[in-house]
């Protein structure tokens, strides 16, 4: 048989990227199991620079930080997703087929919370009926014909990633579970189902599902005698498959081209499937296609059952007639199956939780960080989040200061940019962006984020920047006071951002893994009770190509 180089060369290059993007997806999720993050939310206009670029380090973020944050749980890891693809009637579905590159392509479909992968579609027949149970063995529908395999359900804290982004449907898939985690697993748990599959798969891997006849044998070739033996597989499996390719004869009062008469190929059946064959089963031909179809086609051996390009059509390539047999280990890989190579980075915050922790009642942008330090320690050992849900920890994040109750005071409005001087000089301090400012007993609290705004100390001079200024309001002059001397606010306390970005005592340095812009989410500033039952979700896609 002569092999088709370019067909397992795209085969190839579509696995060895698939692995790629599948290992990267998997070791951005692991390191959340080693690393603490934390989401930090601020509010900045459009000139301002509160969040630093992605990949920044301790360098270059000594001075950033937002509003507040939260320490992420366990469960807001990045989790694989695909493509989200609805079980519709009335539609042909592609059956799974891994001699193809098939990302994107729709041989697999949710319906009711499952998931299933579409074996065989019944010669390319409109599919009526719905694919369901959770056996782990696939089977086969009586209406439409279809064979289907179940491979997970979609259950719990899987369902908030069972969601659009950028017009694009998307839908969780669990990766396979460690040993000692399968052991944990009760009957009521949502992998019980998926480890069955797994389990199925390890005893009874390499089945051959169906022998795909593509239409050029079935339309074109023609033999002069035919056996139950015409097709074998050319692997010898643990357990061998039983076969049954079925004919129908075509005469001279069936067809007016006499190069066409003889035995037509319609099917292959499989009344046993074996175990042990490799995914892409090759067939060796008993026996070659009459002399007279091959006069008319040019069609052989090679062509039939091998990789040979059709002597009349360089579109058309074999084999016409090969095997497909489930993975080795069964259809537990569902990460590997369904192209799940990117993930979906999800956070669900509480707006009660956060109002404790800030008085600002917006946020437009954030920034999702590594290992920063809080109070000079590491975070992780500091605040933990709450792993049994995926609910953060939160923190204030922002300088605090306390100001007189001056007009100037009153002004500063949240996403004012202001600039300070000290009260025992003339040099001029950038000291960030407002993000709140409240009256609290007979002062002020104002919270500043961004750059600079850790510098600013007790008993210095606030004032409000102007457009287009790089001082402050009005004239500065550290004279007799006169009508020249702008108004000014003075601070009274401050208290700091507790964060920092220095290397923590393991040896890791802080990283910005990535910032991001959103509309303004508000909270209600009324009522903290308001909020309280609100998410707010935070989404994010990592990986793949």
């Amino acid at each position: 048989m002569v092999a088709d180089s370019k067909r397992k060369q795209i085969m190839a290059t579509s696995r060895i990227m698939g692995m790629a993007n599948q290992t990267f997806a998997e070791s951005f999720t692991d390191k959340f199991k080693d690393d603490t993050y934390v989401l930090i939310l601020g509010n900045k206009d459009e000139s301002s620079n509160l969040a630093p670029a992605d990949g920044s380090y301790a360098s270059s973020i000594n001075s950033f930080f937002g509003d507040v944050g939260a320490v992420l749980p366990e469960y807001s890891a990045p989790y694989p997703v695909t493509r989200h693809h609805k079980w519709k009637q009335g539609i042909i579905w592609t059956p799974w087929d891994p001699t193809k590159d098939q990302e994107g392509q729709a041989y697999y479909c949710e319906h009711n919370r499952k998931v299933y992968l579409c074996l065989d579609n019944n010669s390319g027949t409109i599919c009526n009926e719905p694919p369901k149970g959770t056996n782990p063995n696939s089977y086969t529908d009586h209406i439409s014909g279809y064979t289907w395999q179940y491979m997970y359900s979609i259950t719990g804290l899987m369902n908030h990633y069972l969601r659009s982004m950028n017009g694009t449907a998307w839908m969780p898939v669990p990766p396979i579970k460690t040993d000692k985690e399968r052991k944990q697993l009760s009957s009521t748990d949502a992998y019980f189902l998926k480890n069955e599959v797994e389990k199925y798969g390890q005893a009874n891997g390499g089945e051959l599902l169906r022998i795909v006849v593509q239409e050029e044998a079935k339309r074109d070739l023609r033999w002069d005698s035919v056996s139950d033996t015409l097709f074998e597989p050319v692997v010898d499996p643990e357990k061998s498959a039983v076969i049954n390719p079925v004919f129908e004869y075509l005469g001279p009062k069936d067809e007016a081209n006499t190069t066409k008469r003889g035995h037509q190929l319609k099917r292959i059946d499989i009344n046993n499937r074996g175990k042990g064959y490799p995914m892409s089963v090759s067939l060796r031909l008993g026996i070659e296609p009459s002399t007279l179809s091959q006069n008319a086609t040019g069609y052989d051996s090679d062509h039939v059952v091998g990789g040979a390009t059709s002597p009349t059509d360089e579109g058309i390539k074999g084999p016409f007639i090969y095997g497909v047999a489930s993975p080795p280990n069964g259809f537990g890989d569902a990460v590997g199956l369904l192209y799940a190579y990117q993930s979906m980075f999800l956070v669900m915050l509480d707006p009660y939780a956060l109002r404790q922790y800030t008085d600002s009642t917006s946020w437009n942008t954030a920034a999702l960080v590594r290992n920063p330090l809080y109070k000079g320690q590491q975070i992780g050992q500091v605040i933990s989040a709450n792993t049994k849900s995926a609910q953060a920890s939160y923190f204030s994040a922002a300088t605090v200061i306390k100001t007189d109750n001056s007009a100037t005071a009153q002004n500063f409005a949240s996403g004012n940019k202001l600039s300070s001087i000290a009260s025992a000089g003339n040099n001029t301090r950038v000291s960030g962006t407002v993000a709140s400012n409240v009256l609290k007993g007979s002062k002020r609290d104002v919270r500043l984020t961004g750059q600079g705004a850790d510098l600013v100390s007790g008993g210095d001079n606030l004032f409000t920047e102007q457009t287009n200024s790089g001082l402050i309001s009005g004239k500065v002059s550290f004279s007799t006071a006169s009508s020249s001397t702008p108004t000014s606010s003075t601070i009274d306390t401050v208290e700091k951002t507790p964060l920092s970005f220095g290397k923590d005592n393991l040896g890791r340095y802080p990283e910005v893994l990535h910032t991001f812009n959103f509309p303004s989410i508000s909270l209600n500033p009324e009522s903290v009770r308001a909020d309280a039952g609100k998410t707010l979700m935070v989404a994010l896609l990592v990986g793949g190509a």
